[in-house]
């Protein structure tokens, strides 16, 4: 049986971290999104809303008064509504964001995430102005994953299943800082190695996708017995696409749709805004291409000056994926010390 989830629809967002509800029985329930996606109303002048999948985390051990209750609309779709834990259970604490240090010839980055690689690979791209996308493994033994269902709610229905995530944690690697002599490939490389051996969920390898953007994939998780098992890497899978035009976004649903057939596992596009992608009419296509290769190619089409980088996240409760879509960003900090985000754009050619 599927864990159960609500359907949250609420105007435009930018935040993906986790929040309090209050749902129609006046109950509070912390919940994480694990799917979103942007779902026109189709009147002239009315805003786009998100639709979005929510699942019955634990509680992450903050207080609800130090959150803001969202007062919130639910749709069911044949999906059973859960209850809420009314006591705090202590959890691991996690990092917001990764963290990277310097010294003088050398550079740290630290997390603490179900996904501390990613959350890693994150704080790099951020310092340092590097598109890199992200691909999760398929992982499925207990060795990979711990339960993270709000236990309160577990007891209450002891014959549903719950909710799982990846049980990974603290990471650190020291680097060498890139320059003149250190490429960016070796300075992912150097992090990617000190994973591996870090003991945390997955394995993963680089990927170069072009002179500036990288992938950092899954290619080995533990099976039943512990042992370390190769799997494939889903965005490789040969698929065929008709060249034809289209709007972006068609394209894109119509690569995830070809991908899952192929594949055997849905892959569901969710992204807060299609702004990045919003190009009425591209041209994408080919016969046994990767879908690594035609999602390049649809960003590459959809917008013209901004990287759009991808976040490919497995979902262990419904044998899914999530190809999370935003525009790659960096931090730049101001001569007073203030740090500001903004949009890495693509090299324009005169």
């Amino acid at each position: 049986m599927e864990p159960p989830f609500a359907v949250l629809t609420y105007p435009d967002e930018s935040s993906t971290e986790k929040r309090i509800a209050r749902w129609p029985d006046n109950e509070e329930l912390e919940y994480e999104i694990v799917s979103c996606s942007v779902v026109p109303d189709g009147h002239r002048g009315v805003r786009n809303r998100i639709t979005t999948r929510v699942a019955p985390h634990a509680k992450s051990g903050r207080k609800r008064s130090d959150m803001k209750p969202i007062v919130a609309n639910f749709l069911l779709f044949a999906v059973p509504l859960f209850a809420s834990a009314q006591e705090i259970t202590k959890k691991p604490v996690f990092m917001d964001a990764g963290v990277v240090e310097h010294d003088a010839n050398s550079g740290r980055v630290t997390s603490k995430h179900p996904r501390p690689l990613f959350q890693a690979v994150e704080a790099l791209s951020q310092e340092y102005g590097w598109v890199i996308d992200f691909e999760d493994p398929p992982y499925f033994s207990k060795f990979d994953l711990t339960d993270d269902t709000d236990p309160n709610w577990k007891a209450r229905h002891p014959a549903s299943k719950g909710v799982s995530r990846v049980a990974g944690g603290p990471f650190e690697s020291i680097f060498p800082e890139p320059a003149a002599q250190v490429s960016k490939e070796q300075v992912l490389q150097k992090v990617i190695s000190d994973y591996n051996l870090s003991g945390n969920p997955g394995k993963f390898a680089l990927r170069k996708e072009g002179e500036n953007r990288f992938a950092v994939v899954g290619v080995s998780v533990k099976d039943e017995a512990g042992n370390d098992a190769n799997v494939p890497i889903l965005l490789d899978t040969l698929i065929s696409v008709p060249q034809e035009h289209r709007a972006a976004y068609e394209t894109l649903n119509l690569i995830l749709d070809t991908l899952s057939t192929a594949a055997g596992a849905k892959v569901h596009a969710s992204m807060l805004s299609t702004n990045g992608i919003n190009a009425p009419d591209i041209v994408v296509g080919g016969t046994n291409v990767s879908a690594r290769t035609l999602l390049l190619q649809t960003f590459d089409e959809a917008n013209k000056y901004r990287f759009i980088r991808w976040e490919l996240r497995y979902s262990p409760d419904i044998n899914g994926y999530f190809l999370i879509i935003s525009p790659a960003s960096e931090v730049q900090t101001g001569s007073s010390g203030t740090r500001s985000i903004r949009f890495i754009n693509r090299p324009q050619t005169k």
